[in-house]
């Protein structure tokens, strides 16, 4: 059985990076991931073990012997497994569940911060260059590469995150929630982003707070995407505007961009998960296809709806309206 899903190839590429011996099994209890932390601790090549069960292999049926003991709601174990050796290997097995990984987002969340350490402190090495001297042309453009790349990845992780939020509970922690703040953070955060791409930044909000019943995790997430992809599809600059409105009953929020636009027979098609825009300029632009995705959930779970426009050649407009209680 392959691993097909968003969901479960962003599984496959977190458990590929852990330390930890980590092995998902299907409803069956047939193997679909055996990563390589899990090949080099028991000896067993991933080719091989996939698709069977883990009784079939004499190393690995204590553990099929302690998930079967297992609460069957958790559908998730960490083992300490004895080699023939006289070693002990801990060993995660986790269980999908209706497709999805029974451990949940605490499992992601693990997963992730494991990439996002190492990440940041590149990141900060990197930035930490021009502290030790002055860079020459040449290394500029190096350094400022790199730093896109971890950008890149920042986002990447991110993605991961609400990808298996969408496929797992899509619950959300609903609180009375300033907007205004959490634009203007937005707007520090993608300032890296927006310098390496030339691009100005404007804020057009409320002079005073813009309160709403929101998750505010998933809404900073919602219009991170929005600005990280205007400033990503600037490839000329320009400037990038983030506006906040509020009327009787609903708040507006809208990026504009001066960057490449999008063909008006795209246009229905853009929030669709996996679908990306190919177009001439938009080749070496990295992404998913899974953001706006992303989006278009998180808004329509608080009652809300999306919106686009565009002019090619001339930019773009996304946003989204929620409702005021």
């Amino acid at each position: 059985m392959m691993i097909r899903s968003i969901t479960h190839y962003a599984l496959e590429a977190l458990c590929a990076q852990a330390l930890e011996a980590i092995i998902v099994i299907d409803m069956q209890g047939c193997i679909i991931l055996f990563n390589p932390a899990a090949e080099a601790a028991l000896s067993l090549c991933a080719r091989d073990v996939v698709g069977h069960a883990l009784s079939d292999y004499a190393v690995l049926q204590p553990l099929a012997a302690c998930l079967s003991d297992a609460d069957n709601s958790q559908g998730a174990i960490r083992a300490m497994l004895p080699l023939a050796s006289g070693e002990q290997v801990p060993v995660q097995v986790i269980a999908l569940l209706d497709g999805v990984p029974s451990a949940g987002e605490d499992l992601v969340e693990n997963l992730v911060h494991d990439l996002k350490v190492p990440v940041a402190t590149a990141k900060s090495f990197i930035d930490l260059l021009q502290e030790v001297g002055e860079l020459n042309e040449q290394q500029m453009d190096w350094a400022n590469r790199a730093r896109l790349k971890m950008l890149t990845m920042v986002d990447a992780i991110n993605e991961v995150i609400d990808t298996f939020w969408m496929d797992a509970s899509g619950r959300l922690h609903l609180q009375q929630t300033d907007l205004v703040p959490i634009i203007r953070k937005i707007e520090r955060e993608s300032s890296d982003l927006a310098r390496l791409r030339r691009v100005k930044t404007e804020l057009d909000l409320p002079a005073d707070s813009c309160t709403v019943l929101v998750d505010a995790t998933r809404i900073k997430g919602a219009i991170s995407n929005l600005v990280n992809n205007a400033i990503k599809y600037s490839l000329n600059g320009g400037i990038v505007c983030i506006a906040l409105r509020q009327e009787p009953g609903l708040i507006t929020c809208q990026v504009t961009d001066q960057g490449i636009g999008i063909p008006a027979e795209e246009l229905e098609r853009i929030f669709e998960r996996g679908y990306r825009v190919r177009s001439k300029g938009t080749e070496r632009i990295e992404g998913t296809g899974v953001g706006l995705a992303i989006v278009k959930t998180v808004i329509e779970k608080h009652g809300g709806e999306v919106f686009v426009s565009s002019t090619p050649g001339e930019g773009s407009v996304f946003g989204f309206t929620l409702p005021i209680a």
